[in-house]
């Protein structure tokens, strides 16, 4: 499988350069390598805490359709865009 391009059976794990906390109630990540932050929303946050052991991409999905009310498609896109943009920050390993 090419690591380089995620799809529902991509395994997923938070790489080892991230931290995160709570601030106000949000979830915040910092990139120890670039000092870059990003704020996350629920659905993000959820995701986030899906991944702190690896997970393939349709597990993370089930999970967030049984917490949310979303489609399937929806949550799909949405679960895929949004790993992409913590790939593309180097915030995950995809396995």
């Amino acid at each position: 499988m090419n690591n380089n391009i995620l799809t529902l059976n991509s395994v997923i794990s938070r790489a080892e350069n991230v931290l995160d906390c709570t601030v106000d109630n949000e979830m915040v990540l910092m990139s120890i390598t670039s000092g870059d932050y990003i704020n996350l929303n629920a659905q993000a946050s959820a995701i986030w805490s899906v991944i702190s052991e690896a997970q393939p991409v349709f597990i993370i999905v089930e999970k967030l359709l049984a917490q949310f009310e979303v489609e399937l498609e929806d949550c799909q896109q949405q679960t895929l865009a949004f790993l992409n943009t913590l790939k593309q920050e180097s915030l995950i390993k995809i396995t």
